[in-house]
């Protein structure tokens, strides 16, 4: 019962999840198939995760680290090179992404060293962007436990490697650059031998990184020395039309109603008739209405889960983030890629949906390790306080 006190927080939100899948808005998807693909995938993966890291840890067979790196590094990165051999093979297992033309966009990062090539779509994943949050994700994990931890440094090696070239061939400029830089914001931390809770605040910025990224991007549009960055004139202005989206969402949730407090379900930002006002910013969607979603954690929470799944979202980082901050003096190495993926999901989160179980691989990710901090700051806890 402890494993299920330390971790209610995640199991309230995966209530809330399974309250929005079952409320699912999507016209072409059957509700009932959708509630037991997601929540059985959830369930199974967030059980599972709990045994083995609760196991190993109570019997002390491993150090945490490296639980970290055959549990949760290691299978995603196998995963990864799964996608590399079956597109080397040419391959396809599942159907092409629901965004048309999302892969045939020409690579900004590559055709800056002459390499001109269009954007690559994996054959076991559905979306281009949806997979490099993720991979970007799981990158955060692996970088500082490669510099860091002297042990399995082939696993994090081989690992990093392999995500780094996936990012560079999806062409995802956020999910490749965030972990490099906050790589270095955790170099200049980990000589600190007390981390400042204060950084638990980071949590908040879920509700203010999308006015605050809007307001960098103004400033930014004409210093020529991002035009690398950029697929278009306007995108740096309206961060790929990200802005027009979030006014649209703003306004939604501006005049208050109160289903508001509970959200539309999943895909909520369909059923709320917001997307069909921005549908026209993605004509190349096969269904722009029902795919093109807010574009950030904050307004696909609320459109999905309501306010009460905004509060739940950001009290479960809050008490993360304060959670790594303890175990910062005890068990610096897996504190390292702790909080370097907390503040990847914070920073990705302002501009990809990564808050909903419409990136169910992101979404399994984050569970996974918030319950293996928590976990270890279950039993670090108890070591210190007899």
């Amino acid at each position: 019962m402890k494993i299920i006190e330390i971790n209610k927080l995640i199991f309230i939100f995966s209530l809330l999840i399974v309250f929005a899948i079952v409320r699912n808005n999507n016209p072409v998807e059957d509700t009932l198939s959708a509630s037991v693909y997601s929540t059985s995938n959830l369930l199974l993966f967030v059980s599972f995760y709990s045994f083995i890291v609760y196991y190993f840890v109570r019997k002390n067979k491993y150090d945490y680290a490296t639980i970290f790196i055959y549990l949760i590094i290691l299978p995603f990165a196998l995963f990864s090179l799964s996608n590399w051999i079956l597109y080397l093979l040419n391959i396809k297992v599942l159907p092409s992404s629901s965004i048309a033309g999302e892969s045939t966009t020409p690579s900004v990062l590559l055709s800056n060293f002459g390499i001109i090539i269009n954007r690559i779509e994996f054959p076991l994943v559905k979306g281009v962007n949806s997979y490099s949050v993720f991979v970007g994700g799981v990158l955060s994990l692996s970088i500082p436990l490669f510099l860091w931890y002297k042990k399995n440094r082939y696993l994090t090696g081989f690992a990093s490697a392999i995500f780094i070239l996936t990012l560079i061939s999806t062409d995802s400029r956020g999910a490749l650059f965030y972990p490099l830089i906050i790589t270095l914001v955790v170099y200049f931390l980990k000589n600190k031998q007390v981390l400042n809770k204060k950084i638990s605040l980071m949590a908040f910025v879920v509700i203010l990184g999308p006015l605050i990224f809007v307001s960098i991007l103004a400033l930014s549009a004409n210093i020529p020395a991002l035009e690398f960055l950029a697929r278009g004139d306007e995108d740096i202005k309206t961060a790929s039309s990200r802005s027009v989206v979030w006014a649209i969402s703003f306004a939604e949730f501006i005049d208050f109603k109160w289903i508001h407090t509970i959200g539309y379900g999943l895909y909520g930002h369909f059923g709320s008739g917001a997307s069909k006002m921005w549908a026209y910013l993605f004509e190349g969607y096969n269904d722009p209405e029902l795919s093109a979603s807010s574009h950030t954690s904050l307004f696909t929470i609320l459109f999905d889960y309501g306010y009460i799944g905004l509060v739940v979202y950001i009290g479960l980082l809050y008490q993360l983030l304060s959670r790594v901050a303890y175990l910062w003096k005890y068990n610096p190495l897996t504190s390292y890629a702790f909080l370097s993926f907390l503040i990847y999901n914070i920073l990705a989160g302002i501009t990809e949906a990564i808050g909903g179980m419409n990136l169910l691989n992101y979404q399994l990710l984050l569970f996974m390790v918030a319950i293996a901090i928590n976990t270890q700051y279950y039993f670090t806890y108890k070591n210190n306080n007899p």
